[in-house]
């Protein structure tokens, strides 16, 4: 079937060709795919800010109208700022999006007039159901192993307790999966594994970067768990600690995610909305 593209769409379809080709080219790409190691070593923070920059489409949800629609924004409509975030490792893997009197057609809208907070909170639910299957971010049970293995007088008890926990997150996973699979939304299950998860990744990165000595204060990462020494890589290990804090937000923060747990799993009264808007 033939489709017709206007010259729009052509530019659109040539500029995000040349993106990829000169960010992502098909070597990288595979590399990265055929490579045993995490898919953290291979990602360039910069690139979602410059993706960004691109101009494509970005989801919005009027507070001002109560959230009552979940719009399609083009990034490149006046009235639209993206600036990069720089975050305390010093890459900028995400943006601040300002909005001044931006227009968005009524055919931007995603699904129904006054069914914009479902929506949103279907696609966070799947962000996290996301998160939650790679929340570990280079910090996980096998990183963990690899470093106790090389560090002098490991403690064995708290690395226990982190590799138990690790496997009981992941078969929170699979509880995950199978509502997937069935056809049912994740629900609450997502937002317990996503913030059992961030924990447990959090602690692993300090013992590890505990592990490493006096490297960590000295050296720069990214590196690997391992140095080619053998020993724990402490500039590595730094970093991680640094970086791994940003999941604490990606998802939805640590208090939404305690809020959704109270509310849909212990049932706790729901929050009152703000004056002024819509139930949500």
């Amino acid at each position: 079937m033939a489709l017709g593209l206007t010259p729009e769409h052509l530019d659109l379809a040539a500029s995000v060709r040349g993106w990829s080709q000169r960010h992502c080219p098909a070597e990288v790409v595979r590399a990265a795919a055929d490579s045993p190691d995490s898919g953290a070593a291979h990602y360039q923070a910069e690139l979602t800010s410059s993706l960004a920059g691109q101009g494509l489409f970005g989801l919005h949800l009027p507070e001002d109208d109560g959230g009552q629609g979940f719009g399609l924004a083009e990034l490149a409509s006046p009235g639209i700022d993206v600036r990069p975030l720089r975050e305390i490792t010093g890459d900028a893997s995400f943006n601040q999006v300002f909005l001044d009197n931006v227009f968005v057609p009524d055919d931007c809208l995603v699904g129904e007039v006054n069914g914009g907070w479902r929506i949103a909170r279907t696609t966070l639910a799947n962000e996290r159901v996301s998160l939650s299957q790679s929340w570990t971010f280079g910090s996980g049970v096998p990183e963990l192993l690899a470093v106790a293995s090389a560090a002098d007088h490991a403690p064995l008890g708290d690395v226990g307790r982190l590799v138990c926990e690790g496997r009981a997150i992941d078969l929170l996973g699979l509880r995950v999966t199978l509502k997937r699979v069935s056809g049912t939304e994740p629900g609450a299950t997502g937002s317990v594994r996503k913030l059992l998860g961030m924990r447990n990744a959090q602690q692993i990165a300090e013992l590890c970067f505990a592990l490493s000595g006096a490297g960590g204060a000295v050296a720069d990462g990214p590196g690997s768990p391992v140095g080619p020494d053998g020993a724990p890589d402490g500039g590595h290990w730094a970093r991680q600690t640094l970086a791994v804090r940003a999941v604490t937000i990606g998802g939805g923060t640590t208090d939404i995610q305690l809020n959704i747990i109270a509310e849909r799993v212990l049932g706790l009264p729901r929050d009152p909305d703000p004056p002024g808007q819509s139930p949500r």
